[in-house]
């Protein structure tokens, strides 16, 4: 029935004969090609035909109305028979058209998609596209597609604002600290970062007793840092804490005659590239983490004291909320100086701290030196001074580049109690140790 309608509509506009007498007929009989294939896809036969109808009708004024004329000269000869000859294309006059009627049929509708068809039969009849006149049918095929899909008064679209959503530490309770000791250098922002191995003992600043010896074939202490950033990120990754920790890589900026870049911060960046030497596109699970707020980095911590405490509260400003349970990642011979000394300083339940301990590769004299080293320079000064402030500890923490005036800030918002803590002040009621006996007691 539509193709009948289409034939009888062809027949009455006799649009072949109009492309042969006009220099735009062409146009127009490509444009009906267009608007009937596009007709064929709309939902409703209905609403096909009505639309078409229109479409026709407008075509029909605008040939009209183009300057058209089929009246032949005057002045031709009868034939034989008396009867006229049949017209030419030589034999029509064409009124110039209106400049008011627009005439461009080959303009892109500004309303309906661009298609291959579209370009490839309306662009060849002209071979030119004028974009500034208006499309002639845009009305007409606006309201068709309106009809055809039963859409109105659709609001232009208001991209939403996309805010993002605030980490969600629900159920995280438990702390892990990685206690740093040296500094691995490189610079992560270099294109040649991928190619700084931290397993080269160049590329991390060492004391010089964790420096490796060949003569004794002692291995340089950098191996067991990487250990302990193993260990932390195995922890927080698989096992039981898996889902309920946080990683705290705790140290400060301690050669600052060397480096701006603090412990925490060159940790975070000796994972990375160990991931990247492995074949870790984009960090892998150090930088997923990262992200995620899994990782943190404690950036103002001196000593082994403070690695502890800071940490802490490092954690309460990231989360809200204390710690229930914490492990610390350090070397095995300072266990006895967590354990004994910095948690009861700082009130901390000694049922709810751990230690992981890794050592170095230590030969028989190098472990007994290693021990008097521990008892005379740090557990037998701690024993004397749990909160140090004395003159020993503090100088220690001065020449690692300690400023009294980090304290302040990092009390800021915090319980009294905790900031006389922070000022080497002694203190029995801790906010920690009454959020943890409650929930206990719960």
């Amino acid at each position: 029935m539509l193709q009948s309608f289409i034939s009888c509509v062809l027949h009455l506009l006799d649009v072949g004969t109009v492309a042969a007498m006009h220099p735009r007929g062409q146009a127009f009989e490509h444009r009906f090609l267009f608007l009937h294939h596009h007709h064929l896809r709309l939902n409703s036969f209905s609403s096909r035909c009505l639309s078409f109808s229109r479409t026709v009708k407008t075509l029909s004024t605008d040939l009209v109305s183009c300057g058209c004329s089929s009246s032949p000269d005057t002045t031709s000869t009868e034939t034989s028979n008396g009867s006229q000859p049949p017209p030419s294309a030589s034999t029509y006059h064409f009124r110039q058209p209106d400049p008011s009627i627009s005439m461009n049929l080959a303009t892109p509708s500004r309303t309906l998609p661009k298609s291959n068809y579209h370009h490839s039969i309306a662009s060849a009849s002209t071979g030119r596209l004028d974009s500034a006149a208006p499309a002639l049918y845009e009305s007409a095929l606006h309201q068709d597609l309106e009809n055809g899909h039963q859409s109105t008064n659709i609001p232009n679209f208001a991209h939403p604002h996309h805010a993002i959503p605030p980490r969600s530490f629900d159920g995280v309770d438990n702390l892990i600290i990685v206690c740093c000791h040296a500094i691995f250098h490189p610079n992560a922002s270099s294109p040649s970062f991928p190619l700084s191995t931290p397993y080269d003992e160049r590329n991390w600043h060492l004391a010089p007793f964790q420096k490796s010896d060949p003569r004794t074939g002692k291995p340089g202490e950098h191996e067991t840092f990487l250990s302990h950033i193993s260990a932390g990120l195995d922890v927080l990754a698989i096992g039981s804490w898996a889902d309920t920790s946080i990683l705290v890589l705790s140290g400060g900026v301690t050669k600052k005659t060397l480096t701006s870049l603090s412990e925490a911060r060159s940790y975070y960046n000796a994972a990375l590239a160990q991931a990247l030497s492995e074949g870790h596109k984009h960090g892998g699970r150090v930088r997923k983490l990262f992200d995620d707020g899994r990782i943190l980095l404690e950036e103002h911590a001196t000593d082994s004291f403070q690695n502890l405490l800071f940490s802490i509260l490092l954690f309460w400003r990231t989360t809200g909320a204390y710690p229930k349970r914490i492990r610390v990642i350090t070397h095995a011979f300072k266990a006895k100086r967590f354990l004994d000394l910095h948690a009861p300083a700082i009130r901390w339940p000694v049922d709810r701290i751990r230690v992981q301990g890794i050592d170095p590769a230590m030969s028989s004299v190098e472990y007994d030196d290693t021990v008097k080293g521990e008892e005379r320079f740090g557990y037998g000064l701690w024993r004397e001074d749990p909160l140090g402030v004395g003159e020993a500890l503090d100088r220690k923490r001065k020449q690692r580049g300690w400023d009294k005036g980090i304290a302040q800030k990092l009390s800021d918002g915090l319980e009294r109690s905790v900031k006389q803590l922070l000022n080497g002040e002694v203190t029995n009621v801790l906010p920690w140790t009454e959020s943890i006996t409650s929930t206990v007691v719960k």
